[in-house]
């Protein structure tokens, strides 16, 4: 065995691992932030910036050791920007109130942490890809509906920036990124009502960043049914039985409304 290597497994074994921070954006989340605290509590770090909420959700994140910062709301991006700022070990993990890290995820995150510790300058690999899964309405949505989503929320935190909409963002790897084995879990919604609430502040968020043509009926009625299409018949959300139906609605709904309230705004502007 070469030396690297045996320096490597001796390190490995040893637990020394490259430390990690966690950052997370809140408003009113005291009804699932423990769980997600709880989930990363094998991280170095954790910074919570909260929008002046409400409930008990500073007073939970600070009971987790966490280091708690209240910043008015502007927008999705620019909050987790600030709190990535606020980090203070090179490697993050994003990860939204509503989201857990599984065990097997855990084991990969740290797995890839403990080899850092030897890597070199050649190393260009500035971050990874997490599987993400929905439960939602009794119901993991696993290859159906909600297709496989891989998105990325560890990283270097100088090797990225983000994309330009404020809704729905981004992280932009400057580098090379791989895919991590594990689920992140993402209990997204709480019932139905809670979906229709939620949707409906999307919708709006959207259609104020929307910067296509003209909004009018044909768009309106087409956009929506293809939404739905897509989810029902092409991501097999049929599969799903009557959650799946019910979720194509919705997910259709939400197209109607965004494109709606586009129409309404371009319609005032004229």
């Amino acid at each position: 065995m070469h030396k690297a290597e045996a320096k490597k497994d001796e390190s490995e074994a040893d637990g020394e691992r490259v430390k990690l921070s966690a950052f997370i954006i809140t408003l009113n989340e005291e009804r699932r932030i423990r769980d997600c605290l709880e989930s990363l509590n094998f991280c170095d770090e954790i910074v919570v910036v909260d929008s002046f909420s409400t409930d008990r959700t500073r007073e939970i994140a600070e009971s987790y050791n966490s280091k708690v910062i209240k910043r008015e709301w502007t927008n999705f991006r620019d909050q987790k920007n600030f709190a990535l700022m606020q980090c203070s070990n090179q490697w993050v993990l994003l990860i939204d109130a509503d989201e857990r890290v599984s065990p097997e995820l855990r084991d990969s995150i740290e797995k890839i942490l403990k080899r850092k510790i030897n890597s070199t300058a050649g190393d260009r690999i500035v971050g990874y890809e997490l599987h993400r899964v929905v439960f939602f309405l009794g119901r993991w949505w696993r290859g159906t509906g909600w297709k496989d989503e891989y998105v990325l929320r560890l990283f270097r935190r100088e090797k990225i920036s983000w994309s330009e909409a404020t809704i729905h963002e981004k992280v932009i790897p400057n580098g090379k990124v791989q895919k991590l084995k594990g689920e992140l879990h993402h209990y997204s919604f709480d019932n139905i009502s809670d979906q229709v609430h939620k949707l409906l502040r999307y919708a709006r968020l959207a259609a104020q960043e929307y910067k296509g043509p003209k909004v009018g009926v044909l768009r309106l009625i087409f956009s929506p049914l293809v939404r739905f299409t897509k989810f029902y018949l092409i991501n097999l959300g049929v599969l799903a039985g009557v959650a799946g139906f019910i979720v194509a609605i919705n997910e259709a709904f939400y197209t109607f409304l965004k494109y709606a309230i586009v129409w309404e705004i371009q319609r005032i502007k004229k």
